[in-house]
């Protein structure tokens, strides 16, 4: 068996520590490269959800703002004995259809009495029904304001879709309770604004009443409308509480139980003075942003393995080159003593 030096283990030794701490530079330096790509990454998608966010809350707005306006020319083209003509008024009635078929997502725009009978519509077969029981009535009857527009909860209309009814109170000469005048809207204004919006494909929008009703869902792959989010602890409990226009989470959505990025924003803009607002939410789901991370992560693992072998390989070639020319050297020199 050949022995060698002190000196000869040492020096590989050296050059097994080099190549140690080398190895764990590169692992270091590799690991802070995706970290800090990975953060880069979440920090672009809040930047484009927020920025979503924002778009649909002025696109939102605006429709609101359509509304209200709207909702105004009719009480102020109501003649001062428009309770007494009543249910007489076609005039009334037919302009009334004129407006609701400029507004494709509007069902019907109403005008009731101080009674809650409807007494002109767009739709002619609903003229002389009570609308009394109904919140879009009750909330303007209970507290009447000239300027305040009421945002109802979600209900489900009577061929199943999804409603909700804006309305405003209509007082007379002296100031009193004279009626309503509301407009029942359908989703798909608002579903086509969230969808329109939406960064991606891979992105989702809802639309959520003030109470925690979902009104809208887009792209809408799950039946989530209806669902009620005023829960403890849930985001939008959350976001409500916080007092803030805007806030971004990186947590679990209730509505699907998915672990998304989401920024909120609260819909109320100053001027219309609504008694409820409207809550928007634009996520994606963090499984796509981290199924690019572990694939990276796993191709980096896989270089560095491979590496990492040819250099072991290169490394244990050299040792046993250089051991075998150091037992040559030392036969050769056996041989030379001999002669």
């Amino acid at each position: 068996m050949q022995k060698h030096s002190p000196n000869f283990f040492r020096h590989f030794l050296f050059e097994w520590v080099v190549f140690t701490l080398i190895s764990a530079f590169i692992v270091l330096l590799l690991s802070y490269h995706q970290y800090t790509r990975h953060q880069a990454t979440l920090d672009q998608e809040e930047v484009q959800l927020t920025n979503a966010a924002a778009a649909s809350d002025y696109v939102i707005g605006q429709q609101l703002e359509r509304i209200n306006i709207t909702l105004n020319k009719i009480r102020s083209m109501l003649p001062p004995d428009w309770q007494n003509q009543g249910i007489r008024d076609q005039l009334l009635g037919e302009r009334l259809e004129l407006l609701s078929s400029a507004m494709p997502s509007v069902q019907a725009v109403t005008l009731t009495n101080k009674k809650g009978q409807a007494l002109a519509s767009s739709k002619p077969q609903v003229v002389g029904k009570s609308f009394a029981y109904r919140d879009y009535f009750q909330l303007p009857k209970i507290s009447p304001d000239q300027q305040t527009l009421y945002i109802t909860p979600p209900f489900e209309g009577i061929y199943g879709d999804w409603l909700i009814a804006i309305s405003k109170a209509v007082l007379d000469q002296q100031g009193q309770f004279a009626g309503v005048v509301f407009i029942l809207l359908n989703a798909q204004e608002f579903k086509e604004s969230l969808n329109s919006l939406r960064p991606g494909l891979e992105t989702w929008a809802v639309l959520v009443h003030g109470d925690g009703l979902v009104f809208a869902w887009e792209p809408e792959s799950i039946a989530v409308t209806g669902q009620n989010l005023a829960k403890p602890g849930s985001l939008f409990t959350r976001h409500s509480e916080s007092g803030q226009v805007a806030s971004f989470f990186a947590d679990t959505v209730a509505l699907n139980n998915e672990v998304s990025l989401i920024a909120i924003r609260t819909i109320a803009p100053e001027h219309l003075y609504m008694n409820k607002p409207l809550i928007l939410g634009v996520a994606r789901n963090t499984a796509a942003i981290y199924q690019t991370l572990e694939r990276d992560l796993l191709l980096i693992i896989i270089a560095y393995l491979l590496v990492n072998w040819l250099f072991a390989f290169k490394g244990v070639e050299k040792i046993w080159l250089t051991r075998k020319g150091v037992g040559f050297l030392r036969e050769c020199k056996f041989q030379h003593k001999q002669n």
